[in-house]
């Protein structure tokens, strides 16, 4: 398993650390001032691998990475060029040049460096697919992915499934050229919200950062309005803090709610007979 962390998750990382079983030398000492991205390979806890990359002038420097085998080094170089829309540079060695280049960087024997040119993510084989739907095999895979961000409504997401209590339909846009999940999101007849009648609710939309940017999510909330339009829902919600997202696609603020966690959020309403005519969904 691959994480992805940046300067706004210092805290997280120092207690993801403290759970880990292996520390890796140094890597202490880079969290502390942290403005650049680690990408930590990890299994069961245990930390077999870093990289730490800094992103100056559309450049994503790999500064520093150590890892217990030439494996880890490819997983985490891969993920490196799956998340980061720069140009790649680092330094290297004989051991790694075979993995390099594999990944399509040419190497300058002048000043020992690796250099990969960045190329726009293209999609052409793109589903959309019910997690519930799939085989064991592929559930597998998706859970694992579940797992890469760093984000709690990921991390609910996939405890609720592994737990079993999830109930309701996990989607997920996926891109098979990449072999990937572009972006999720839920329809299920609760929420966070404490003590309502409303169903049923969208929630966990994220997109993966490679994505960002096409309006992946906007065609996946549509077609998720679409899927509880046809099982016969007038009105679909969600609760979001965001400012002005959720109107620009057709949802209406109705209410301030209280949380299952104390506090409070916006609730938003969307009413399923504008979807024959609603261009933008």
């Amino acid at each position: 398993m691959i994480k992805l962390y940046d300067s706004n998750k210092t805290e997280q990382m120092k207690k993801y650390l403290s759970n880990s079983n292996i520390v890796i030398e140094n890597l202490n000492n880079y969290i502390e001032n942290m403005n650049d991205y680690i990408y930590i390979s990890e299994e069961n806890n245990e930390i077999n691998g870093y990289a730490i990359c800094h992103l100056e002038n559309n450049t994503l420097y790999i500064n520093d990475y150590k890892f217990s085998n030439a494996n880890d080094f490819s997983k985490v170089l891969k993920f490196i060029i799956f998340n980061a829309k720069n140009d790649i540079v680092f330094d290297g060695n004989d051991s790694i040049k075979q993995i390099a280049l594999s990944y399509e960087f040419i190497y300058d024997e002048s000043n020992n460096k690796y250099y990969r040119k960045y190329e726009k993510m293209v999609s052409n084989n793109i589903q959309i697919i019910n997690y519930f739907e799939q085989n064991d095999i592929i559930k597998d895979k998706l859970l694992e992915q579940l797992q890469e961000p760093f984000w709690i409504g990921a991390r609910h997401l996939y405890e609720n499934i592994m737990n079993g209590n999830q109930g309701g339909k996990v989607f997920m846009m996926y891109d098979y050229d990449k072999d990937h999940i572009i972006c999720f999101g839920t329809l299920h007849d609760f929420d966070e919200i404490e003590s309502t009648t409303l169903k049923p609710w969208i929630g966990s939309i994220y997109t993966f950062r490679p994505y960002r940017g096409n309006r992946y999510s906007e065609q996946l909330i549509n077609y998720i309005l679409r899927k509880a339009k046809e099982e016969g829902n007038e009105f679909v919600y969600l609760s979001s803090d965001n400012e002005g997202m959720y109107q620009k696609y057709g949802f209406e603020l109705i209410d301030m709610m209280k949380t299952v966690r104390g506090n409070t959020t916006q609730v938003f309403m969307y009413d399923t007979k504008k979807l024959g005519n609603n261009k933008k969904l």
